[in-house]
């Protein structure tokens, strides 16, 4: 999904990305080969809800961001997402403050689902404890099986997080690139797989994140040793089954 350059721009100047450029490569790589038109697009722990607005502007039937803060906990935004909602002319935009094991979603009904650095928050004790614990690993197969009744046939889910595994983190050093990062408390995208599958999906795709910032030359830094050294973040995408 390629969002137009006005857009962009609107939605930087509520305070929700850095900049318009920054934000069109990561629409671009956030969404992949997906686009939001005509899809029910679900955002779960989305913040100020950027994607599920950019979703909305590229022609989303419905887009609801689930966050159990909402809109005005994303530092600089301006106003809160429904006020952008209705400035920006998006009726079908709504933002749910509650958390998603709380949200009572319609079954069969969701095409495109984005789950943005919340995967670990979703329940972060049982995400620490997801390879030793057996309590953990129902509790989030739990919260995919939730999401995957509220799922028609091969909707797409986008996740993206850091993974454990880091150079700095691993030698129990801080990342000058990410200096408040707790590794611990994530998990790689191939575990991550084992733990999803079983629950209805596919992963189809694990990419390494670069910077946006440098544009689609950044991108040559996506892959998974030098992610190592640097970010160690994903994108992993999956279709349910």
């Amino acid at each position: 999904m390629v969002l137009a350059p006005q857009d962009c721009a609107r939605l930087v100047a509520r305070g929700l990305y850095s900049n318009p450029r920054n934000l069109g490569h990561f629409l671009t790589y956030m969404f992949g080969a997906n686009t939001g038109y005509q899809k029910n697009v679900l955002d779960i722990g989305g913040g100020g809800g950027v994607l599920c607005l950019a979703a909305c502007l590229d022609g989303a039937v419905s887009g609801d961001c689930v966050d159990p803060e909402g809109a005005g906990s994303t530092a600089g935004s301006t106003g809160s997402f429904e006020e952008t909602a209705t400035l920006f002319g998006l009726p079908q935009a709504r933002m749910i403050r509650q958390t998603f094991q709380a949200f009572e979603g319609p079954d069969d009904h969701y095409d495109l689902v984005f789950i943005d650095n919340a995967i670990n928050h979703l329940d972060e004790a049982a995400c620490i404890e997801l390879q030793t614990s057996e309590a953990a690993r129902a509790a989030y197969v739990a919260i995919f099986s939730q999401l995957r009744a509220m799922l028609r046939p091969n909707a797409r889910v986008i996740i993206s997080d850091c993974g454990r595994k880091n150079a700095f983190g691993d030698r129990s050093l801080k990342s000058p690139l990410m200096p408040t990062i707790e590794w611990n408390k994530h998990q790689q995208p191939e575990y991550w797989a084992t733990v999803i599958e079983p629950t209805g999906f596919k992963c189809v795709r694990i990419q390494w994140s670069s910077f946006h910032t440098l544009g689609r030359p950044g991108r040559l830094l996506g892959n998974e040793s030098l992610a190592y050294f640097l970010l160690s973040h994903f994108r992993m995408e999956l279709v349910a089954v």
